[in-house]
């Protein structure tokens, strides 16, 4: 079973990957895509032409690395890429040349004045920092830390799906493109344990909107033709991946990167995927309906009545546990009471006989 202590920031940590830095983690997949597909290779007059168009569009931004030294450096190889040719095959830029050199000229000018961009993108999302400071999540999204980011966003997903859907490490490795439904009225996620028997029944796993959102960002990172969870931009469509793995390299990532992405730290402990489900399924047996408190997970996240049955080993509380559950359930049930004391004030009904009269006049 996951100690809380490691159980809630990995879980929150992989909720602010998924939902703060993976929309700029996708646009930035997406941006680097354009300009790779947009690389000429033909006369070199192309290349003066946008350059020169380049120049005269105000919108446009000098790419520079993170500043060292209080200096900022231009990134001549993604400018390059930026302007169609290749940064291996071609450099634009050289500074062997009186041509290259009064190039850099003209492009260290507009950098001067103010005309940059770190990386791929001209903004990230803002974080608070461990140090009280406040600025961008990532130092730098270049070229060469997407395919870092993008596996991060990958494990980050896995972790989520597995923490928080109770279903098996197989069933999530097999989750299919698309597989996002609506059943009886709840978003759940469809599959089936063995795709290839067609008398096999279909599953259907009522998820947490938070999961639903794991799953359709996961899928956008996959090359692979069907599956959902399976690689990253940069390694073939059919390279998978150990989901233990997976698991300590997030862990790994975001322990190393905090100081600049704001996560909390998560304390040094083995994790495995089916250590997920155990716990998983040991909060939801202390809350009717399998409803976890506003606050347990990321403030907002309840499990419903989930498709699937447990056995009762793997509900067996841990005592490390145990404050937690107290002060959950303790705040689920003052809610609930606010509730109905909200819904008696509106002339409802809510409830007949003395029982009923006992809650609304505490004191008779």
């Amino acid at each position: 079973m996951i100690r809380p202590e490691t159980w809630f920031p990995l879980v929150r940590a992989a909720w602010a990957y998924i939902d703060t830095f993976g929309p700029d983690i996708l646009k930035a997949l997406d941006r680097w895509k354009a300009i790779q597909a947009d690389y000429h290779d033909g006369h070199i007059d192309e290349i003066h032409r946008r350059f020169a168009a380049w120049l005269d569009d105000p919108a446009s931004r000098v790419p520079i690395r993170p500043a060292q030294d209080g200096r900022q450096a231009v990134n001549w190889s993604l400018l390059n890429a930026l302007l169609g040719r290749h940064p291996r095959r071609f450099n634009f830029f050289p500074i062997d040349t009186k041509s290259g050199r009064a190039r850099r000229r003209t492009v260290e000018e507009l950098a001067e004045n103010g005309r940059v961009q770190v990386g791929l993108l001209p903004r990230l999302a803002e974080v608070e920092r461990p140090d009280g400071t406040r600025g961008p999540w990532h130092e730098s999204l270049q070229p060469q830390q997407l395919h870092f980011e993008a596996l991060a966003l990958r494990n980050a997903s896995y972790c989520l799906a597995v923490a928080l859907s109770m279903m098996r490490d197989s069933e999530i490795r097999e989750i299919s493109k698309g597989s996002v439904v609506e059943y009886f009225g709840t978003t759940a996620v469809k599959s089936t344990k063995q795709k290839l028997d067609p008398d096999l029944p279909t599953k259907h796993w009522w998820i947490v909107d938070q999961v639903a959102c794991a799953i359709e960002t996961v899928e956008q990172l996959s090359p692979h033709p069907e599956l959902a969870f399976g690689s990253v931009p940069g390694y073939g469509p059919e390279t998978l991946f150990d989901s233990g793995d997976a698991l300590l390299d997030f862990i790994r990532r975001v322990n190393e990167s905090r100081h600049v992405t704001g996560l909390d730290a998560i304390p040094p402990q083995h994790v495995a995927p089916h250590m997920f489900r155990r716990t998983m399924a040991m909060l939801t047996r202390d809350f009717p309906g399998s409803e976890i408190a506003v606050g347990m997970q990321l403030k907002h996240v309840a499990t419903r009545a989930l498709a699937n049955r447990t056995t009762a080993g793997y509900m067996v509380k841990d005592p490390t546990w145990a404050k937690y559950l107290d002060n959950a359930i303790a705040e689920r049930r003052f809610d609930r009471l606010k509730e109905l004391f909200a819904a008696d004030s509106r002339g409802e009904t809510i409830g007949f006989g003395p029982g009923a009269g006992r809650r609304r006049n505490p004191s008779s």
